[in-house]
């Protein structure tokens, strides 16, 4: 493991790399740069705050965009922490392309959503709807990252019962992860 996190370099938001992802091809891990990197201590950090439960009612009812944005700009950053946590706590998930690819990019759009935590709201909004666009194809990466997983921890020894429970679990924490920050995005 290392120090930091790497984050995602394509510059085009919704660059669909599934299988094979241009970053990790281009750049080993540890000699990624430094501006593509975040510290495990401030993932660390965000990660270990729980995100505040919210209703679709209260979501719905925001009508004050400054309020609003108070709220995005302090949940955002918890709950994409928070999936970048869960990611990194998959045994073996280092060797998997895909996951590295959508755990590269939850780091990228934590970096951007904390780099704009003091813009305006209408700056703000931008980097939020570039953060939806760039997670588009999320689904797909874990998709074939859960597969690849399953496969090599197989191959490592583990029972394909306990290697599909744990791969349900992730992904029922991420899934609901996933549609708390959808319907927050979408204000």
């Amino acid at each position: 493991r290392f120090s930091t996190q790497v984050a995602c370099l394509q510059e085009k938001a919704d660059f669909p790399c599934v299988d094979a992802c241009p970053c990790f091809e281009a750049h080993r891990v540890q000699d990624w740069p430094q501006d593509g990197r975040v510290s495990e201590d401030v993932i660390n950090q965000y990660s270990s705050l729980q995100p505040n439960p919210l209703r679709m009612e209260e979501v719905l009812a925001m009508k004050d965009s400054q309020a609003t944005a108070k709220l995005l700009r302090q949940e955002i950053p918890v709950r994409l922490a928070n999936r970048i946590a869960h990611l990194t706590h998959l045994d073996m998930m280092e060797n998997c392309q895909a996951l590295l690819c959508a755990r590269a990019r939850l780091v990228r759009s934590f970096k951007e959503v904390l780099g704009a935590a003091e813009m305006s709201i209408e700056d703000f909004a931008d980097v939020v709807r570039l953060v939806k666009e760039r997670h588009k194809h999320q689904v797909k990466r874990l998709t074939v990252g859960m597969k690849d997983l399953k496969s090599l921890r197989i191959q490592a020894g583990a029972s394909e019962a306990e290697v599909i429970e744990e791969i349900d679990k992730f992904l029922d924490r991420f899934v609901l992860s996933r549609i708390g920050i959808e319907m927050l995005n979408s204000q």
